[in-house]
């Protein structure tokens, strides 16, 4: 019976033994153990991120609070979500802000601090050296004098003397060369260490957050945490290159990411998305509200002042007053459906997820990180256009089409044509038709010059009319080596008033939007032709009247 006794008080002291060595273990995490999950995934937004991280360890046994570093204080605290996989319960979920490496910056602060202050004694060390070879340098001067010499030492002595002062001197500068080149290697180092002790000095303590999770474990267990969080300070925008060989050849679009963060998290060798999609805005579904018509009446003033008139508008009038045909100054007024316009047309829509398939680092210094989403051939055509009145030169047209499916974004877009910078456009998508216009630029190929003929152009009177007659002349040549196609507009003078009488007399078959006066001719060119328009019109108008006509 005793044996067994003392076979139960054995194991029981092995279990109390076992379970201080699980607690105690470094493979168990307790409440002064702090961890910093693994960064699994990143997903931005156009202004914000989505972070995903990752954690696996030991627990023991018991209840227990786990601190997670490495977060960005700058994380919604409403959109974090713990979950954890295992035998344990999460109790609850909590943060706190440190200055997460403070003791590092503290320890390199002393280091350098130390280190200028040896290079500060080495440099005041050498000057004192350099001082006494200056006192020495005197000294043997002083003693080297004539003066100190008197008759009746022998020559044989004055010899010997000279050639010891000679010795002494030149030993001496040399020690001083030495000496200088010492001090001058030895203030660099002073500089420089003095450089990063202030640098370090500037420095601020990165603020960052600490999840707390209080979980209660029954038993020692392995567990796997995964966390997700919006942050703010992180955006991409859109870019893209427009590119084209030749007037023959299709555009190619590259489409890219221009990524900024400023977070307090360094985010490396990480899984990226981009997302379309806008998370700050509302959630909530919107409610129509009654839309009341009424009639709105202009306001009567005193005193002959003008009426106020209201833009027609949806009237509310829960506090409106109509009496008279006055309407009263508390009248509320809102625009007509303007509970339709709480967002744009493309941020109605769900968004596109960029995945970028290899890892990405994206430090957070607010400096922007540039990836590749995608590289697009386009079918394309061109053509050149030129508005001689207002700009002499011709500018080079591609038209893309295609490219409507491309999920493309509001970005800016640098331009390239035949290998050169042309310069940078707008892509709107929201304002774009089926087809892309873009502007390739000035083409120098094509002369193009517009001139008034004077002998064509006339002014007469006739009874109480006034009859001017213009003739602008359009002289167009290729030099290119290929055909082109050139669509040329110019125009005429619109009438505003009905005793004004505008009417075109020889316009080169050139077509004419009436409503607008723009004249357009669509021209083929081939290598070397030359073509003459002409863009004639006449004006009457009452000769008492006076008019510019250009």
């Amino acid at each position: 019976m005793a044996s067994h006794c003392h076979a139960i008080l054995q194991l029981m002291k092995l279990k109390l033994l076992f379970e201080a060595v699980l607690v105690a273990s470094p493979l168990f995490v307790s409440a002064q153990n702090k961890q910093i999950p693994n960064l699994d995934k990143v997903t931005i937004f156009s202004d914000g991120a989505q972070v995903e991280r990752s954690m696996s360890l030991n627990v023991a046994s018991g209840e227990r609070t786990l601190s997670f570093e490495g977060f960005s204080p700058y994380f919604d605290i409403n959109s974090v979500q713990v979950k954890a996989k295992g035998a344990l319960t999460v109790l609850g979920v909590s943060h706190h802000y440190i200055q997460s490496d403070s003791a590092q910056l503290a320890q390199k602060r002393q280091n350098a601090t130390q280190q200028w202050k040896q290079a500060t004694r080495k440099v005041e060390e050498l000057k004192v050296q350099s001082a006494a070879l200056t006192a020495q340098l005197d000294m043997v001067k002083t003693n080297a004098s004539t003066t100190n010499r008197t008759a009746v030492t022998p020559l044989e002595n004055i010899k010997q003397l000279n050639t010891y002062y000679y010795n002494e001197l030149v030993s001496i500068n040399k020690k001083q060369l030495e000496l200088k080149d010492q001090i001058d290697v030895a203030q660099e180092a002073e500089k420089r260490t003095k450089k990063t002790l202030d640098s370090l000095n500037s420095i601020q303590p990165k603020r960052m957050a600490v999840l707390d999770v209080k979980v209660d474990a029954p038993a020692a267990t392995r567990a796997s945490f995964s966390f997700a969080y919006y942050v703010h300070r992180a955006s991409w925008q859109p870019a893209y290159d427009l590119r084209a060989d030749n007037t023959s050849s299709p555009m190619h679009l590259t489409y890219k990411a221009n990524i900024r963060q400023q977070t307090n998290e360094d985010w490396k060798n990480v899984k990226v998305s981009l997302s379309s999609a806008n998370p700050n805005r509302s959630n909530t579904a919107p409610v129509l509200e009654p839309y009341w018509l009424n009639y709105v009446q202009p306001k009567v003033q005193n005193r002959g002042g003008y009426g106020k008139v209201y833009k027609s508008a949806a009237v509310n009038l829960s506090r409106a007053m109509v009496a008279d045909g006055v309407v009263e100054d508390d009248i509320e007024i809102e625009e007509a459906n303007s509970f339709d316009l709480q967002v744009s047309t493309s941020d109605a829509k769900f968004g596109y997820e960029f995945v970028i398939e290899h890892p990405l680092t994206i430090p957070s210094d607010n400096r922007q990180t540039t990836t590749t989403i995608g590289q697009f051939e386009i079918p394309a055509t061109y053509a050149y256009q030129s508005s001689p009145k207002m700009d002499k030169d011709a500018f080079l047209m591609a038209y893309a089409t295609d490219w409507a499916d491309l999920n493309l974004l509001d970005g800016e877009a640098s331009i390239f044509f035949e290998n050169n910078f042309v310069g940078k456009t707008s892509i709107d998508p929201t304002i774009q038709s089926d087809t892309l216009k873009v502007s390739l630029g000035r083409d120098n190929g094509i002369h193009i010059e517009r001139k008034l003929q004077k002998n064509n152009s006339s002014r007469k009177v006739l009874s109480n009319t006034l009859t001017q007659t213009k003739d602008w002349q359009i002289n167009i040549k290729n030099s290119r080596k290929e055909t082109v196609t050139l669509k040329v507009y110019d125009q005429i003078p619109v009438s505003a008033q009905s005793d004004i009488v505008v009417t075109a007399t020889n316009l080169s078959g050139g077509e004419l939007k009436k409503e607008t006066g723009i004249v357009t001719w669509t021209l083929t060119l081939q290598p070397g032709e030359a073509k003459e328009l002409h863009l004639c019109y006449q004006v009457k108008y009452p000769k008492q009247k006076t008019l510019y006509i250009e």
